[in-house]
């Protein structure tokens, strides 16, 4: 059976599950796009997103497993510009990555968007954990 060569983008992390993904993905000889920070890509900068997104055309599929870093701390002790900053790189950008996507994709394909262990795990007295990803 002659499987349908995929255009795959992956927006976040370039490590981790992002790798992971995109590493997975290539043995099915599918094309990859990874993008994010370490790549020149700022999710924050709705223009540069929406530019990026435009000037690859059509694709089947959109992940984005990245985001701001997880901030670790006490609720007393939260520094509220970080985590404000955290929440806008993960919830803005997302949607920054979203609007564009969706005026790129296939028709029946997918934008697929994960929000990491820190939405099901908590530590005793932190507001956030720190999860460092070893395969």
């Amino acid at each position: 059976m002659i499987k349908h060569k995929q255009t795959i983008v992956i927006i976040g992390r370039t490590s981790g599950f992002g790798e992971a993904v995109a590493n997975n993905s290539l043995g099915d000889a599918n094309i990859i796009h990874v993008a994010g920070l370490s790549t020149g890509l700022d999710v924050n900068d709705e223009k540069q997103t929406c530019a990026y997104f435009e000037s690859m055309g059509a694709f089947d599929h959109r992940m984005i497993t990245g985001g701001s870093y997880a901030l670790v701390g006490k609720v007393i002790d939260v520094d509220i510009a970080d985590a404000k900053a955290a929440f806008d790189t993960k919830f803005w950008g997302t949607i920054n990555a979203a609007k564009p996507t969706a005026r790129s994709l296939k028709p029946t394909r997918a934008i697929t968007v994960t929000s990491g262990m820190l939405s099901r795990k908590v530590v005793v007295n932190t507001y956030l954990k720190r999860h460092q990803y070893s395969p």
